[in-house]
C-alpha cells in the first residue's frame, strides 16, 4: 500500500518545508509560503495559509461512512495503523457500510484529500473535522448539547455523538494544542472550499 502525499510530508519533511506541497487548490493544507511574491528567489515566508479553514493545523478529517463502528480512540494508534501499511488500515476501509459507499460522504473524500485533508478511518482523539450529512447546516462546531435533530440519519448521529462525547471527557477538544474544537462539515461544504477562490 502506498502512504498518502500528506502522511508523506509529516514523516520525511521539516514544519519549515512542508509548504512546498501547497498550491492554490491545496486549501486544506494548513503551510504555506506567505510571501507576497511567488516568483522571489528569496527564502520563503512560511505560515498558516490564509485559505485554509483551519490554520492551527493540518485538518484530521473523519468520514461517517462506518456506522457505529467508529475504530480506535487514540490519534497515535490510528496514526501507526496508517503509518504502518501493514493492511490493517486498508481492512477498516473495506468494513464501510455498502449504503455508505457511493453517497455524498464517500464522494467527497477524494476532493477532502486533494485539498490536503487527512483522512483518517478512525474517529480518533486528533480529529479536527467530521464529514457527515446534515440537511440544515454546510457546517457547525461539535459540543455535547447539540442536538442530534442536526444530523440527517438522526440513530447513527446520535451514536456519533456519544463517540465525540466520550472522546471530549477523555481530553477537551478545545485544551488540544493546534487542534481546537471539532467542526461538524457536510460534503457541499468541502465542494464550496474547492469552488472558492
Amino acid at each position: 500500500s502506498v502512504l498518502p502525499w500528506q502522511y508523506q510530508a509529516f514523516e520525511h519533511f521539516d514544519e519549515n518545508e512542508r509548504w512546498v506541497f501547497g498550491g492554490e487548490r491545496q486549501k486544506f493544507w494548513p503551510y504555506a509560503d506567505t510571501t507576497s511574491n511567488k516568483n522571489s528567489t528569496t527564502s520563503p515566508t512560511i505560515g498558516p495559509s490564509a485559505s485554509s479553514p483551519h490554520s492551527n493545523g493540518p485538518i484530521v478529517l473523519y468520514p461517517d461512512l462506518f456506522g457505529a463502528d467508529f475504530g480506535l480512540k487514540q490519534e497515535a494508534d490510528a496514526m501507526e495503523q496508517v503509518r504502518s501499511g501493514d493492511g490493517r488500515s486498508w481492512e477498516r476501509w473495506s468494513s464501510v457500510l455498502p449504503s455508505s459507499e457511493s453517497g455524498d460522504v464517500a464522494s467527497s473524500l477524494p476532493l477532502a484529500k486533494a485539498m490536503g485533508a487527512l483522512i483518517t478511518p478512525h474517529l480518533h482523539n486528533g480529529i479536527t473535522h467530521v464529514l457527515v450529512e446534515m440537511p440544515r447546516n454546510l457546517s457547525l462546531e461539535w459540543r455535547p448539547g447539540i442536538s442530534h435533530h442536526v444530523f440527517k440519519d438522526r440513530v447513527n448521529g446520535k451514536a456519533l455523538h456519544y463517540r465525540l462525547e466520550e472522546l471530549d471527557d477523555e481530553e477537551s477538544f478545545s485544551s488540544r494544542p493546534g487542534k481546537g474544537e471539532v467542526l461538524l462539515v457536510t460534503p457541499e461544504w468541502i465542494r464550496r472550499y474547492w469552488s472558492s477562490t
